[in-house]
């Protein structure tokens, strides 16, 4: 009588663990699923980004000289860079 309920009991913890088992592997799947797509849209941005400071240096150029331009262009993108890490910063530190 006490051996059947500790078997049962046994035997209810292994399927409960093969359960866990099975739902951690699926949300490692998903979670290395999203891992790659954030990898490739984080790379696809970053090309954006690059061919839009390109754009907007050529378009620069028309009024200023080149390196004027390169020079525009760039403060332009550390600023917009250092205001996503600083606002990114305050996220974490209020987190």
């Amino acid at each position: 009588m006490v051996v059947d309920r500790v078997i049962n009991i046994i035997i209810s913890l292994m399927e409960l663990f093969e359960a866990e088992i099975a739902l951690w592997q699926e949300n490692l799947y998903r979670l290395a699923y999203a891992v790659v797509l954030l990898l490739v849209g984080g790379l696809m941005l970053l090309i954006a980004a690059g061919f839009l400071l390109g754009a907007i240096y050529m378009i620069l150029q028309i009024w200023l000289s080149p390196g004027l331009a390169a020079l525009t262009s760039s403060l332009a993108a550390l600023l917009i860079g250092g205001v996503c890490l600083w606002r990114a910063r305050q996220l974490v530190k209020n987190a």
